[in-house]
């Protein structure tokens, strides 16, 4: 797993550099080869664990909010298993709520 985005920045580092302005962040989930096509929670290449572990140290206090694939023949399912992998990393880094 790359922890860089498909801009070629470490989310984790891009975070934090930003952090002062940041009142929403938004997941995507693409691919290592930085296809832009949104893939299930868990198949892409940025190291969420890292991010949020950076957001937890920062206290970001502010929406998250997780773009599922476009599986549109089975949005409810992707939904679910994309919530089912994040979640834990939430809960993890402690950022849950």
């Amino acid at each position: 797993m790359s922890r860089f985005s498909k801009t070629g920045e470490d989310p984790a580092a891009a975070f934090e550099e930003r952090f002062p302005w940041a009142g929403h962040v938004h997941i995507e989930h693409i691919a290592p080869n930085r296809e832009h096509n949104h893939l299930v929670a868990g198949l892409s290449a940025t190291d969420f664990p890292a991010v949020f572990s950076t957001m937890k140290r920062m206290d970001y206090r502010h929406n998250v909010s997780l773009e599922r694939c476009p599986c549109t023949d089975r949005p409810d399912e992707t939904g679910r298993r994309s919530l089912a992998y994040q979640l834990p990393m939430c809960k993890e880094a402690e950022i849950e709520r």
